[in-house]
């Protein structure tokens, strides 16, 4: 509280911009010894979960002073927030527990700006796909300080470059916000998640949900098509293999779909590597729900809620290499919020595109657009290593995926500097 009330200033002070650091990590502190001199940054540094809470309640705090003593709505206030995919999610959680208690306007007080420091970022990678200036941050000097030990001596271009940046970020783009409902076998206590101690919890994210590797390797996938008039799922051993050219290799797997990073041009002959035989495989039952057709989804778009009410539910019972449920909006697909995609990983012996919905041969990537899932152990002795956001949560015995988080608070505000979309997302200008 010192460190907020040094930063900020009095209680009745309301800030136009602070950031926020997670300097328990190394580029994390690196890039607070570097801003903290510099007076044009409201630089706060946070090691754990609570600090991180602290300062949204804080910054609600603060609003609600303001609102109380005047009749104008508050300037808008920007948190900038430089860290890793779970630190982000950290942000995430307080964000929505102080909002959700908040009236809906509340929402156009606070815009955030994500500040990647590790190129491995999903988010980041993901908005470098709609701002080109943000995937400078990728790549180039940015890149080559927080890969590098020690200092740097163009230490001043990377606050010249923070500060540009900063300065255009005008485009607000809405990232909706999904739930998890996780289900732990027992209390556990993990690092930046030290008062979530009950067996069971909702988690929101923005991006995604990975049981199994991290970077999921390629693996040998099956085909699964829907079959519109039945509730079943039907396994398609015929079907045709994902492309000529291959899969992508280990690294590009699960760049966000459309990212610098993504390519085809691994062969056939590299799908398995020999680490990809010491994957352990996971007992899992998934039950999800999906549209009875895509045209379905167009209904919903032009009449809203009214045509929408038939959903086919399937179940698969098998042994899972990976799990991945993406929230990040795909390109190329129905922007329906209440749609994520899920990706599979199964244990087949063909080498081919598991895919449920209607085949696209172009695809390179498992994409199904799903309303909900439920994931399952079968076993009553095994529980799972769970990523939500990048972020770890161990033994959970079940979880459940709704597209959107159950309040009002069903989008994150993101701020970013150029408007160059190549698919429809929620956007206005600040």
């Amino acid at each position: 509280m010192e460190q907020l009330n040094a930063v900020l200033g009095s209680e009745d002070n309301l800030p136009s911009c602070v950031l926020l650091v997670n300097t328990s990590e190394g580029q994390g502190q690196k890039l607070s010894k570097l801003l903290s001199t510099n007076a044009a940054f409201k630089l706060i540094c946070t090691h754990c979960q609570a600090e991180v809470k602290a300062t949204l309640a804080s910054i609600v705090n603060r609003i609600q002073k303001f609102c109380n003593t005047n009749s104008r709505a508050p300037n808008q206030i920007r948190i900038v927030v430089a860290g890793t995919d779970a630190y982000m999610n950290v942000v995430l959680r307080p964000y929505v527990e102080q909002f959700s208690a908040k009236p809906p306007d509340w929402q156009a007080y606070v815009k955030f700006i994500y500040i990647p420091l590790s190129c491995t970022s999903t988010l980041a990678k993901y908005l470098s796909t709609i701002d080109s200036l943000y995937a400078s941050f990728c790549e180039g000097l940015w890149k080559e300080f927080f890969d590098t030990k020690g200092d740097s001596p163009d230490s001043n271009e990377i606050v010249n470059k923070l500060q540009r940046y900063l300065e255009k970020c005008h485009h607000t783009v809405q990232m909706p916000i999904a739930e998890a409902l996780i289900v732990r076998k027992d209390k556990c206590h993990l690092a930046f998640n030290s008062e979530d101690d009950s067996n069971r919890i909702s988690v929101p994210f923005i991006m995604d949900v990975r049981v199994g590797p991290i970077e999921l390797p390629n693996v040998n996938l099956c085909s699964v098509d829907y079959d519109e008039s039945s509730s079943s799922v039907v396994m398609g051993p015929n079907s045709p293999p994902s492309s000529t050219s291959g899969s992508t290799d280990r690294r590009q797997e699960h760049s966000p779909p459309g990212s610098p990073n993504f390519s085809a041009n691994t062969t056939t002959s590299n799908l398995m590597s020999p680490s990809d035989n010491r994957i352990e495989l996971i007992d899992l039952q998934l039950d999800y729900w999906h549209p009875a057709s895509l045209e379905t989804c167009k209904e919903r778009e032009k009449e809203k809620e009214k045509s929408f009410k038939k959903e086919i539910k399937c179940s698969l019972k098998t042994q899972f290499k990976s799990v991945l449920i993406y929230r990040l909006i795909l390109p190329n697909k129905i922007n329906d919020p209440h749609l994520i995609s899920l990706t599979i990983a199964t244990k087949e012996k063909s080498k081919k595109l598991m895919r449920i919905g209607k085949k696209n041969k172009e695809e390179s990537k498992t994409q199904l657009m799903i309303n909900r899932l439920v994931c399952t152990t079968k076993s009553q002795s095994q529980a799972l290593s769970t990523h939500i956001d990048g972020h770890e949560w161990q033994a959970v015995k079940f979880f459940q995926i709704n597209p959107l988080w159950p309040t009002h608070v069903k989008y994150l505000p993101f701020l970013i500097a150029v408007d160059e979309f190549s698919y429809s997302l929620p956007i206005n200008i600040s």
